[in-house]
Order: structure tokens, then C-alpha cells, then sequence
């Protein structure tokens, strides 16, 4: 798909390499905390996150409304379902960094992340249901949600081994970063931006299919 998925089964291997990414992205500028969105796959990623950059964990609520100084984790915008977590995040905050693990591209979420790790057509998490396993059959079917504490499933993504195939090397991903801190102000990318509201994200990607 030339740099983006058409149907992922999302994995702890490839969520490792997003936060992996994330951090170098970030450099020293990591916010002094990790809020996560009001969804089990998201709290899971952001457990993740957090103990990766050394940083404390809260629960977004209503009363946060944008939090500032934070790195807000949802692992995509599409399955967090909560309209006020949403609509507060459609405008920067100062401080403020938005992973969004994952993002779609052919019916984008109505505003963008200031990174994600992967664009998608169809995903599915490996514990919340749906996720595609072979059964005894050799055939697939789709997985149960997974039972196991929240705290259990985020070591499994700090112990992930290797690299997914398909990632960007890193340096890639830095010169990317580096070309978008060179713009001038007006034309600054979500990244680098403390208030405004998020850019519209356009169906596609910058590259053809």
C-alpha cells in the first residue's frame, strides 16, 4: 500500500515501534505527563507510553477539559467514543502533544493527531475483540476480548522484540521531523503548535496507492 495499511491486526510489536518513534520524535521536549483517553485500548497504550518516558499517568476527564503540559495517548481517535474527550481536543492546547496511535485514511477522523504511527483503512486491537486469529482449523476467526489486567498487557508492549517490517527506519522519521520544525511559523505542523485549532485530515496520504 506504498506507506500506509489497507487491514491491520494491530500488535504489541508494532505499538513497541510507535512509542520507540514517539519518544525520538519528542527528544527532551516530553510533557511532564501521559493522559489517556476514556477507552480501555488507549489506556493500555498510554500505560505503555508512560513507563517508556518516565512520566505519571491520569485518566482524562470531563473535568480536564484540553489539558495542557500533557502528551494525551489514544490508540485511535475513531474508537475512543466519547463526544467531550473529542471535541476537547480539537484545538490545541500549550504544552500539549496528541499520539493517536493509529489513523485512518480513507474516512479520516475530522481533525489530525500531532503523530501517529501507521494510517489504516480497517484495524482492529489485539484486546478489546475482533482481532483475527487461526483457530485449530487452520482457518481465522475473530479473537475474545482479553481479560487479563491493563497493567499485564502494557508489559507486554514494553517487551516486544524486533521491528515490525513495514516501519520507517528511524532516521527517516527524524528527517521528517526535523523539515517540519524548519517551517516558518504560519505553516507550522500540529507538533509544534500551542494553541489553534487541529488541521482537517484529509482521505489519502502523501503518498500514491
Amino acid at each position: 500500500m506504498h506507506g500506509r495499511y489497507a487491514f491491520v491486526s494491530d500488535s504489541q510489536r508494532l505499538m513497541h515501534d510507535g512509542i520507540e518513534r514517539l519518544q525520538a520524535v519528542l527528544g527532551d521536549a516530553v510533557p511532564p505527563r501521559v493522559v489517556h483517553a476514556p477507552d480501555r485500548a488507549s489506556r493500555v497504550l498510554a500505560l505503555a507510553v508512560a513507563a517508556r518516558l518516565g512520566r505519571p499517568l491520569q485518566a482524562w476527564t470531563a473535568q480536564s477539559d484540553s489539558p495542557r503540559d500533557a502528551l494525551v495517548v489514544a490508540w485511535t481517535l475513531d474508537a475512543v467514543g466519547d463526544a467531550g474527550f473529542l471535541r476537547a481536543l480539537l484545538e490545541h492546547a500549550p504544552g500539549q502533544v496528541l499520539f493517536a496511535h493509529g489513523s485512518a485514511w480513507v474516512e479520516p477522523f475530522a481533525y489530525a493527531p500531532d503523530v501517529t504511527t501507521f494510517l489504516y483503512q480497517t484495524v482492529t486491537n489485539p484486546w478489546t475483540g475482533g482481532a483475527l486469529v487461526a483457530n485449530a482449523s487452520g482457518g481465522v476467526q475473530p479473537a475474545e476480548p482479553d481479560t487479563r489486567g491493563d497493567d499485564l498487557l502494557a508489559q507486554e508492549i514494553a517487551q516486544a522484540s524486533g521491528s515490525d517490517d513495514s516501519a520507517s527506519s528511524l532516521e527517516a522519521v527524524l528527517r521528517v521531523r526535523d523539515a517540519m520544525r524548519a517551517l516558518p511559523k504560519e505553516c507550522a505542523a500540529g507538533l509544534f503548535k500551542q494553541s489553534g485549532k487541529r488541521a482537517l485530515q484529509r482521505a489519502g496520504s502523501v503518498v500514491p496507492s
